[in-house]
């Protein structure tokens, strides 16, 4: 598939992010975020991706990616990319 050519690798790879963020496939999920920004898609386009699947997934399905993200980007150190959103204690 991915010598098709159809579509660049920084939008297959987003198309990627988006069906991980569907199934709940968090490793995976993970894998093709980092892929994507690799291949030139901006963190902004990536957070994207994950906060458009609420709308067919729902909100459970799209935080759990999104925590992923946020993670994932500050731990590259750049959170600021992405808008900086604040820490939440979780709370049970």
């Amino acid at each position: 598939m991915y010598s098709r050519g159809i579509v660049d690798d920084r939008t297959r790879l987003l198309c990627m992010v988006g069906n991980c963020v569907a199934i709940g496939e968090a490793v995976q999920g993970r894998a093709h975020m980092k892929g994507a920004m690799r291949a030139g898609a901006k963190p902004r386009e990536v957070l994207e991706v994950i906060l458009l699947s609420a709308v067919n997934f729902g909100m459970p399905t799209m935080l759990h990616s999104l925590k992923i993200f946020v993670e994932l980007m500050r731990q590259e150190g750049r959170l600021a990319e992405i808008g900086n959103p604040p820490d939440r204690e979780e709370t049970s």
